[in-house]
């Protein structure tokens, strides 16, 4: 999201039933966090709650249903990228586990957890 000549990319994961925390004050945490002026701060809301109402709610089958998930994650000078078969329709997956448990293999950052997580949702 760019504003005022001021750019601000975030990455994280939304509960559509988060009982604690609304978008709101998620959004004023990260003016906060980033350090920005309240004026981003309608935007913010804006561009947040346009995604979470975009997303679309998978309805589970019955049986397997396998897709290919690539992992394309860049973090500084080091770049993750893996390609494997995810059952979606296996309430037992956790791609946030998953995501915690590749990375603590393959030796990565923590930083690295929450953008595989996050593509492997997509």
């Amino acid at each position: 999201m760019e504003f005022e000549g001021r750019r601000l990319r975030d990455i994280f994961l939304w509960d559509k039933n988060e009982p604690y925390l609304s978008l709101e004050e998620f959004a004023k945490i990260l003016l906060e966090e980033h350090n920005l002026p309240a004026v981003f701060e309608p935007e913010i809301q804006s561009q947040m709650k346009k995604q979470v109402s975009a997303f679309r709610q998978y309805k589970q089958m019955d049986g397997e249903l396998v897709r290919v998930i690539s992992l394309n994650v860049r973090i500084g000078n080091i770049i993750l990228r893996d390609k494997f078969e995810w059952d979606i329709n296996n309430p037992s997956n956790s791609p946030e586990d998953f995501a915690e448990s590749l990375c603590a293999d393959l030796g990565l950052s923590p930083d690295f957890m929450l953008p595989a997580a996050h593509q492997i949702r997509e």
